[in-house]
């Protein structure tokens, strides 16, 4: 009972000290302890134990053990520690929060919630004023609605403006809730705009989506618009096809990327049926626009606009009879198991251009397509045999009887 009246006396006390305080300069104050305990070991220190809870303007704190330094102003908050208020929520094993500057560390179980996002790591320190979180060692900055995770080894994050920065190992992945794929984004350095209507990655960034993936030194992601664009060496790799451009574009729906918009010396790349033996093994697709349209993760056709350009491997039956070089306005293609199955040219009166040449007189136009193969860092020996240095198959010699 004595124990019952003096932590009372003392609650009250409490809280007719802050009462006459502004809401900006209460302090944290004890609303309820089961014990409570002073000591004095070189400086002033009150201990609380048993479902312990602090209030401070709006915020509650709770926790199952907490130490208060008196002369410093230091809480060290102990055992399933939450510090909740109308913005947002802490989460730890421990939690130390000075008074005076408004800052919490927090460590073990380290969890931050608000409206919009939430961080997970293994340590956080943060500033309650400023709203800024600096995050470090496993961390995940989660945003649900949207399907949404960042991964790192540090963050930082500020709420205020909807702003936050992810390095070291940093990764991005977004869930399809229609199945169990995802879209993942890898790079060097992660930030956030916006509260994430906009994502900027910079330095070797990578983006996988099943066997789609695109490489390039910086990204955008346009949450919004599903759209993410690719600048500074942007390149496309999906199978056996290949595609590069001065920029491109990835227009998703939920994690699939739908369609891929090459604009600016646009180049897209097929290997020939494997089946084929051919000195180039490759067809090519050129032009200044390329809307490329992807199915169930895999290449089904493409339009070229402006400068249209194709060189194809003609194939029967399994059969190569020649290379065919086409240019026009505008080029439709069809792709079928990876591999150039139709093409079809459109072009005002006499400006478009065929030309068809066979596996005997075709050197000068493989020299043009190796030439363009090598924009896509696609480099193919000149033949040995079985084509001489003018494109001619060379026979076989007749067996020695």
């Amino acid at each position: 009972m004595k124990t019952r009246v003096v932590i009372v006396s003392f609650v009250l006390c409490q809280l007719l000290a802050q009462s006459t305080e502004s809401e900006k300069d209460e302090k944290l104050r004890l609303v309820h302890a089961d014990v409570l305990r002073g000591q004095m070991d070189g400086e002033k220190i009150r201990q609380f134990i048993g479902n312990v809870k602090f209030e401070q303007g709006d915020a509650v704190l709770t926790c199952e053990r907490a130490m208060e330094y008196e002369d410093v102003g230091r809480f060290v908050l102990i055992g399933d520690v939450a510090f909740i208020d109308s913005s947002k929520s802490l989460f730890g094993d421990k939690i130390t929060y000075y008074d005076a500057t408004k800052i919490a560390y927090l460590e073990g179980h380290v969890k931050l919630v608000d409206s919009t996002k939430t961080v997970v790591a293994d340590r956080i320190r943060y500033h309650d004023e400023q709203e800024e979180a600096y995050a470090d060692g496993n961390v995940i900055l989660i945003d649900a609605k949207e399907n949404i995770d960042i991964l790192g080894d540090h963050a930082e994050y500020f709420r205020t403006s909807g702003y936050a920065r992810v390095t070291g190992h940093a990764m991005l992945t977004k869930s399809d809730s229609t199945d169990d794929g995802e879209l993942i984004i890898t790079g060097k350095i992660f930030q956030m705009f916006d509260d994430g209507e906009r994502f900027l990655v910079t330095d070797s960034v990578k983006v996988d989506r099943g066997d789609l993936e695109a490489f390039c030194d910086s990204l955008e992601y346009f949450q919004a618009e599903s759209l993410i664009k690719l600048a500074n060496a942007p390149r496309v790799q999906q199978g056996r096809q290949y595609l590069t451009g001065h920029s491109v574009s990835l227009l998703l729906q939920e994690a699939d990327v739908k369609v891929i918009h090459i604009v600016g010396n646009a180049i897209a790349s097929s290997a020939v049926d494997s089946t084929v033996v051919t000195p180039v093994p490759f067809d090519l697709l050129s032009g200044q626009d390329m809307m490329v349209y992807v199915t169930d993760e895999k290449i089904d056709s493409v339009l070229i606009k402006e400068r249209a350009t194709s060189y194809y491997h003609v194939v029967e039956d399994g059969e190569e009879k020649g290379l065919n070089k086409a240019l026009g306005d505008l080029l439709f293609i069809r792709f079928k198991e990876d591999t150039l199955s139709r093409v079809r040219v459109t072009s005002s009166p006499g400006s478009s251009v065929g030309q068809f040449h066979p596996p005997t007189h075709r050197a000068v136009l493989e020299a043009e397509l190796r030439t363009e193969l090598a924009k896509l860092n696609i480099y193919v020996d000149e033949p040995a045999a079985p084509w001489d240095s003018t494109g001619k198959m060379i026979q076989p010699a007749a067996e020695a009887e």
